[in-house]
Protein backbone atom coordinates (compact mmCIF):
# COMPACT_ATOMS: atom_id res chain seq x y z
CA UNK A 1 0.00 0.00 0.00
CA UNK A 2 2.63 2.27 0.69
CA UNK A 3 4.62 1.66 -2.61
CA UNK A 4 1.13 2.52 -4.06
CA UNK A 5 0.82 5.34 -2.75
CA UNK A 6 4.89 6.69 -3.31
CA UNK A 7 4.22 5.70 -6.81
CA UNK A 8 0.95 7.44 -6.98
CA UNK A 9 2.95 10.90 -5.16
CA UNK A 10 5.75 10.29 -7.52
CA UNK A 11 3.38 10.74 -10.82
CA UNK A 12 1.82 13.45 -9.05
CA UNK A 13 5.12 15.84 -8.69
CA UNK A 14 6.19 14.81 -12.19
CA UNK A 15 3.07 16.27 -13.68
CA UNK A 16 3.16 19.34 -11.01
CA UNK A 17 6.71 19.87 -12.37
CA UNK A 18 5.52 20.09 -16.13
CA UNK A 19 2.88 21.86 -15.56
CA UNK A 20 3.13 25.60 -14.55
CA UNK A 21 2.60 24.76 -10.48
CA UNK A 22 3.59 26.36 -7.53
CA UNK A 23 6.82 25.39 -6.31
CA UNK A 24 5.16 24.88 -3.06
CA UNK A 25 3.06 21.97 -3.93
CA UNK A 26 5.92 19.81 -5.49
CA UNK A 27 7.81 20.25 -1.93
CA UNK A 28 5.10 19.27 0.04
CA UNK A 29 4.97 15.89 -2.31
CA UNK A 30 8.42 15.39 -1.68
CA UNK A 31 8.27 16.43 1.78
CA UNK A 32 5.00 13.29 2.00
CA UNK A 33 7.20 11.00 -0.10
CA UNK A 34 10.32 11.18 1.50
CA UNK A 35 8.20 10.58 5.00
CA UNK A 36 6.70 7.41 3.18
CA UNK A 37 9.43 6.13 2.16
CA UNK A 38 10.75 6.54 5.69
CA UNK A 39 8.02 4.20 6.81
CA UNK A 40 8.42 1.48 4.62
CA UNK A 41 12.19 1.17 5.58
CA UNK A 42 10.88 1.18 9.28
CA UNK A 43 8.63 -1.57 8.38
CA UNK A 44 10.99 -3.68 6.47
CA UNK A 45 14.08 -3.74 9.21
CA UNK A 46 14.29 -6.76 9.83
CA UNK A 47 17.06 -6.69 12.84
CA UNK A 48 14.68 -5.77 15.02
CA UNK A 49 12.04 -8.43 14.50
CA UNK A 50 11.07 -11.29 16.85
CA UNK A 51 11.13 -14.83 16.29
CA UNK A 52 7.16 -15.15 17.57
CA UNK A 53 3.64 -16.65 15.94
CA UNK A 54 2.28 -14.93 12.70
CA UNK A 55 -0.61 -14.03 12.46
CA UNK A 56 -1.00 -16.67 9.17
CA UNK A 57 0.31 -19.48 11.50
CA UNK A 58 -2.53 -18.66 14.07
CA UNK A 59 -4.85 -19.92 11.46
CA UNK A 60 -7.10 -16.93 11.94
CA UNK A 61 -10.14 -17.28 9.62
CA UNK A 62 -11.67 -13.93 10.83
CA UNK A 63 -11.55 -11.19 12.82
CA UNK A 64 -14.22 -8.90 14.07
CA UNK A 65 -13.99 -5.36 15.88
CA UNK A 66 -16.62 -3.41 18.11
CA UNK A 67 -16.71 -0.41 18.44
CA UNK A 68 -15.69 0.01 15.23
CA UNK A 69 -16.08 3.85 14.89
CA UNK A 70 -12.96 3.93 17.01
CA UNK A 71 -10.84 3.38 14.05
CA UNK A 72 -12.40 5.41 11.69
CA UNK A 73 -9.64 7.40 10.05
CA UNK A 74 -6.79 6.06 12.74
CA UNK A 75 -3.93 6.22 10.00
CA UNK A 76 -4.04 9.93 9.80
CA UNK A 77 -4.18 10.52 13.57
CA UNK A 78 -1.44 8.88 14.46
CA UNK A 79 0.76 9.92 11.36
Amino acid sequence: MLEDQIADITFSIESAKTQVGEQYTVKQMEKTKKSLKAKLEKLNDQTRKDDVVTFEQLGVDRLFVDESHYYKNRAKRCA
